[in-house]
C-alpha cells in the first residue's frame, strides 16, 4: 500500500539539486551559534557537532537522506525516555515507536507523545499530551499551561496506582460448563428454526411482532 505525500517538492531527493546552489547563497549570508542543548543530526543520526554551524551542513540537509531510525536509536543510546512530536499531527511518533528496541515491561519502555492529533480540537490535544508527559514522570509547568483560565487543583489518593488487573480468570471446569449451556441453547433454538416454530422463538428472542420474524426465518432456515 502506498500514498502520495501532501508536501510542495520531492524534500532530500535528486529533484532538490536545481535549488542548492542558490540555497547556499542564502543560508551563507546567515550568523550560525552552537547548539545551547543537545541536538541529533537527520543527517548523520548521531549527536550533532560543530558542523551544524556551517552553511554547507543545511545544504546537505535538503539533499542527503533523512537518518530517522539512527537517530532515535541515537536519543535512546543517550537514555532518552520522553519523544515528543511537535507537528500538525502523529505521523512522526508512529514513526518514533517502531523505532525503539522492545522493552521486557512494557511500563518501562520510552513514551512517545504527538502534541497535535490530526480531526481533535488543539487544546484539547495538547492537554492529553501533557497529561501523559506528566503520568510519565515529566515536569509540566501546569501554571503556564492554565494561564489565564480559572483552574482547581483536585486531590488524588496518596498511594500509587499499581497498573494490576483484578479480573477473575474461568477454570477449565467452569469454562467447559458454559460451553456446554451454549451449546444446548444453540441446539434448542436451531431445531425452533427448522420447526418454524414462531412463538417459541419471540419468547425466547423477546420479540413481540411475530410476523416480523417470520419474514426473516426463510433466511435463517
Amino acid at each position: 500500500k502506498t500514498r502520495r505525500l501532501k508536501v510542495s517538492h520531492a524534500f532530500h531527493s535528486p529533484r532538490m539539486d536545481a535549488m542548492l546552489d542558490d540555497f547556499r547563497r542564502v543560508v551563507e549570508r546567515l550568523s550560525f551559534a552552537p547548539p545551547s542543548i543537545d541536538l541529533v543530526s537527520n543527517v548523520t543520526g548521531k549527536v550533532a557537532d560543530a558542523e551544524v554551524c556551517s552553511p554547507e551542513y543545511w545544504v546537505r540537509h535538503v539533499r542527503a537522506a533523512v537518518r530517522f531510525a539512527d537517530g532515535v536509536r541515537a536519543l535512546e543510546a543517550q537514555g532518552v525516555t520522553t519523544f515528543l512530536e511537535v507537528g500538525p499531527d502523529g505521523v512522526l511518533a508512529a514513526m518514533t515507536q517502531d523505532c525503539l528496541a522492545e522493552w521486557a515491561e512494557p511500563d518501562a519502555a520510552p513514551v512517545v507523545v504527538p502534541v497535535l492529533r490530526k480531526g481533535r480540537p488543539e487544546a484539547v490535544a495538547l492537554t492529553m499530551a501533557l497529561a501523559r508527559l506528566h503520568v510519565h514522570g515529566s515536569v509540566v509547568d501546569w501554571q503556564s499551561a492554565f494561564h489565564g483560565l480559572e483552574t482547581t487543583r483536585v486531590d488524588l489518593p496518596t498511594y500509587p496506582f499499581q497498573r494490576q488487573r483484578y479480573w477473575i480468570e474461568k477454570s477449565a471446569d467452569t469454562a467447559g460448563i458454559d460451553a456446554g449451556i451454549r451449546d444446548e441453547v444453540d441446539a434448542w433454538f436451531w431445531q425452533a428454526v427448522e420447526r418454524e416454530d414462531l412463538e417459541s422463538l419471540a419468547r425466547t428472542l423477546d420479540v413481540d411482532d411475530e410476523a416480523t420474524l417470520g419474514a426473516v426465518l426463510p433466511a435463517l432456515s
